[in-house]
Formats: structure tokens, C-alpha cells, sequence
């Protein structure tokens, strides 16, 4: 009934749309008004125009940050850091005034600094350039396209489990960190160690009072605080080492890929990572967002959710061909979600200011290490946060999550240490007999004709099974207690 009344909105929806064909529409007194409220459902979602161009503004400098750290990340790969600015702010810009008008939805796309870190780290670890990390993300937008299909989306969610959700956030968060701090050279390779830590240098000590301010940004709840921080720590690294940049604003102008790549390349083994780390991204951060802004239905469903992932698709395709980073659902949509946005309109207005920003390139591209490292080091912090979703108790849990978080800073491959934190996480659960009670109500849900020949297998597996283990032992007691009942 819910999804019937939902199809019967958007079939009165598209037909007030057609209202706005006609030009006699606009010469309406108040037919800014009249359009807002056929495209964003600003009553019916009981927020105001004023409030929602507010908040888009919110959005963009929570998420404006992106425009220096990501093309920072990306040059050490051999990105052009000019060239990337342009490129996210095109992007973003585009894929964030589309979000807003046909999903309608409060979410800004932007490239997550996570994911840029680790492309750029893949890349530098193959002796790769742009070329190979431009195709693989444009691979990945493509295939990011099929989870438009619902059902396949959640049913491949659901093989997310939470240690491995946990475990590689929290060890996406170590890596970002480490990140940060060997940016600043806080953090150098040990001559007997691994790792040591590096000289403080004046670099240091004003990449950490960024962090100090943001801290106290976060903590006092001002929006921005990471916008804040990369403004502050610039500015006092640009006055120390009087490095200001020469031109603030220019034309902007993008560059497209190269196609020449090696055939022996690695080319899938990062187009699959990316597809995982867009997964496991999504499913967490969408639920998340929808959940805060109110917007979900009585199944957890989100209107139009779909369209995230064809918007995430078509503009990551995008990205790739004009040499930048997976544009995704940034997560600093939460600040202006917690102040109160509930419909596309402010996503539209961050959208025409990443547009805006196209024009300070030159300013974007200087930014310092001493600016950017301050919010690498508090995205780790963030992240970190995921730690409180797991039991630590159970080590079934535990184990396979402490594994991966272990793994993906010091070998510095996400992947790695998923394909080990799962091979820890089946083994377990095998043993215990998780695995095949998990694994048929999976097969349940999606293939219920299967469950007859699970159960067969599972009378010829009665050790590993709980559930057939518990039923033994409740006949078993039924027996024992029958037969003191009924003395021979």
C-alpha cells in the first residue's frame, strides 16, 4: 500500500511537471514558488525556501574541503592537481543539481576522500599513472549502474556482514590517517622499524592546531569546521612561508584521458576494489542520510533511492573521463540534514556553488599539506566512530573485524585485508554453525525452492548447523524427561 501511494504521487507528480512547459506558467506572480513546490514538495515535506537555500549553502562548505584534499591525493599519482579541481567541481556540481531535481533528495555528490586515497595509494603501489585509475573508474561507474535494479543491490549488501562493515571502515580510517601524517612527514619508513616518527617541524605544529580547531569546530557544532580548518592552517602556512599563491581566479579548463595502458595491468583487480568500497560506501552512508533527513518508508526503503546509485554511475563515468576521482554521496550531507534539510532544492544551490568554485582553481590547487592533512587526520577520527556498532565481546565478530582494520593501514591495500577478514570470518562462522543457518535464510528469502535440498544437506552435516544442534538436544531432553515420566 505504501509503494501503491508513493506511484500515485509520482504519477501526479509528472503530470503537474508539464505545468512547467508551458511559458505562460512564468508570468505568474509567485511562480518561483508554485515551481519549488512542484519540483522539491517543500510543504509536503514542512520546510521553507529560505531554509532549504540556507542549508544548500551549509552543504557546500561542509563539503567544500573535497576541492583541496582530493587533488592533493591524486597529484601524488600523477594526477594533474589543476586540472582535478576543475574536474570536481565540475562533477559535483552537475551530479548534485541532478541529485537534487530528479531524486530529490538532500544528498550533495562529491568524491569521498577515502576512496581517492585509496585509488591514489593503488595506483603509486603498481607504479601506475592516470590512465589506468581514469578506465577503472569508469569501469566502475558502469557497473555501478546495474544496482539500480533494488533487489540486487540489497541482496549483495546483505553479504556485506557487520565485522566486515566495521573492520573496513575503521581500517579505511587508520589508512587516511597515515595518510595525513606521512603527508606532513609526522610519520617516516624506520630504519629497524616499519614506521618511526618523523621531526616536529613548524609544518607539523600548524597541520595539528587545524586539527585542534577542528576539533573545537565539531564540538561547539559550527557548521563547516573541516572548511574552517583547511582555511585557517593555509592561511598561517602561506604567511609563514610567504608561499601565497599568484592568481586566485582563472578560466577554468579540463583535460580528458589518455587511453594508452598496459595490457598486463592491474585494471581489474582496482575496478573490483572500487565496486566494493562503492557498496559498502553506499549501503552504510544512504541509510544513514535518509534516516536523519526522515524520508525512508515504513520498509526502511527510501523514495527514489534508485537514482542514487544511476546519479553515483553516470557522473563517476563522468569523472573518469575527464581525469578525477568516483563522485559519490558525500557523507558531510549529514551537517545540513541535522539542521534540517529534507528536500533537493538545497542540494541544487551546493551544486551551482561547486560550479562557482570552478573559477578558484589557482587558489584551490596551492592549498598546503599543513591545510589538508588536518582533515585527513579527522576523517580517520570519524571513522574510527564505526567502533561502537560491534560487540568486542564476541569474538566470532571480533576476530575477522580486528583483522581487517590490522591489515589495510600496514599493507596499505584495502583489499587484502577484506579477502582476509572474510576467510577468518567463514572459517569461524563454519564451526560454529552460523555460516549454514545465515546461508539458509538468505537462500529462503531470495530462492525458496532451495530449502528443501539445504535441509537435506544439513541432515547430513548435523554437526555444523545450530539450529539442527539445538533441535537434537530439545528431542534429547523430550526423551530423557518421557522416559523418567514413564519408568519401565
Amino acid at each position: 500500500n505504501d509503494r501503491q501511494s508513493e506511484m500515485d504521487r509520482c504519477d501526479s507528480h509528472r503530470v503537474s511537471k508539464l505545468v512547467l512547459m508551458d511559458r505562460e506558467f512564468y508570468h505568474k506572480k509567485e511562480w518561483f514558488e508554485e515551481m519549488c513546490e512542484i519540483l522539491f514538495k517543500i510543504k509536503e515535506r514542512q520546510t521553507t525556501i529560505r531554509l532549504e537555500v540556507f542549508l544548500g549553502f551549509v552543504h557546500f562548505i561542509s563539503c567544500f574541503y573535497c576541492l583541496a584534499v582530493v587533488p592533493a591525493q591524486l597529484s601524488a599519482a600523477g594526477y594533474n592537481r589543476s586540472n582535478t579541481v576543475v574536474a570536481i567541481a565540475i562533477c559535483s556540481g552537475v551530479g548534485s543539481i541532478f541529485c537534487g531535481i530528479f531524486a530529490n533528495l538532500p544528498f550533495v555528490l562529491a568524491p569521498p576522500t577515502v576512496v581517492s586515497i585509496f585509488l591514489s595509494v593503488f595506483l603509486q603501489q603498481y607504479n601506475y599513472g592516470p590512465a589506468q585509475g581514469n578506465i577503472a573508474v569508469i569501469i566502475s561507474g558502469i557497473s555501478l549502474l546495474l544496482f539500480w535494479y533494488r533487489p540486487f543491490g540489497v541482496f549483495i549488501g546483505r553479504l556485506i556482514p557487520l565485522p566486515i562493515q566495521v573492520g573496513t571502515a575503521i581500517g579505511i580510517g587508520l589508512l587516511t590517517t597515515l595518510a595525513g601524517c606521512t603527508e606532513i612527514s609526522l610519520v617516516v619508513k624506520g630504519s629497524y622499524n616499519v614506521l618511526k616518527m618523523g621531526v616536529i617541524t613548524p609544518q607539523v605544529c600548524i597541520s595539528f592546531f587545524g586539527v585542534f580547531l577542528i576539533c573545537v569546530a565539531i564540538n561547539y557544532h559550527i557548521k563547516g569546521s573541516f572548511c574552517l580548518g583547511i582555511i585557517v592552517s593555509s592561511l598561517i602556512w602561506w604567511t609563514y612561508s610567504n608561499s601565497f599563491p599568484d592568481s586566485i581566479v582563472s578560466m577554468p579548463y579540463v583535460d580528458t584521458f589518455t587511453t594508452a595502458v598496459d595490457k598486463n595491468s592491474e585494471i581489474p583487480l582496482l575496478t573490483a576494489d572500487l565496486i566494493f568500497l562503492y557498496l559498502l560506501y553506499l549501503n552504510g552512508i544512504v541509510t544513514t542520510l535518509s534516516k536523519g533527513a526522515g524520508l525512508n518508508r515504513e520498509d526502511n526503503s527510501l523514495p527514489r533511492g534508485r537514482w542514487i546509485f544511476v546519479m553515483c554511475g553516470l557522473l563517476t563515468m563522468l569523472s573518469g573521463f575527464i581525469s578525477s576521482a568516483p563522485i559519490l554521496v558525500s557523507p558531510e550531507s549529514s551537517a545540513s540534514i541535522k539542521a534540517g534539510a529534507k528536500t533537493g532544492l538545497s542540494t541544487v544551490v551546493c551544486g551551482f556553488f561547486f560550479l562557482l568554485s570552478l573559477f578558484f582553481s589557482p587558489l584551490l590547487e596551492n592549498v598546503p599539506s599543513a591545510g589538508s592533512s588536518p582533515v585527513l587526520i579527522m576523517i580517520g577520527v570519524i571513522l574510527f566512530q564505526n567502533v561502537s556498532r560491534l560487540d568486542w565481546k564476541n569474538t566470532n565478530d571480533a576476530a575477522p573485524a580486528f583483522i581487517i582494520l590490522f591489515f589495510i593501514p600496514f599493507t596499505y591495500s584495502i583489499i587484502q585485508g577484506v579477502v582476509i577478514g572474510y576467510i577468518v570470518y567463514l572459517t569461524i562462522n563454519l564451526f560454529s554453525g552460523d555460516l549454514f543457518d545465515n546461508s539458509r535464510e538468505l537462500l529462503k528469502e531470495y530462492v525458496p525452492w532451495f530449502d528443501g535440498v539445504f535441509e537435506r544437506v544439513l541432515l547430513t552435516l548435523p554437526v555444523i548447523s545450530k539450529q539442527h544442534q539445538l533441535s537434537m538436544i530439545h528431542k534429547q531432553q523430550e526423551q530423557d524427561s518421557q522416559t523418567i515420566a514413564d519408568p519401565p
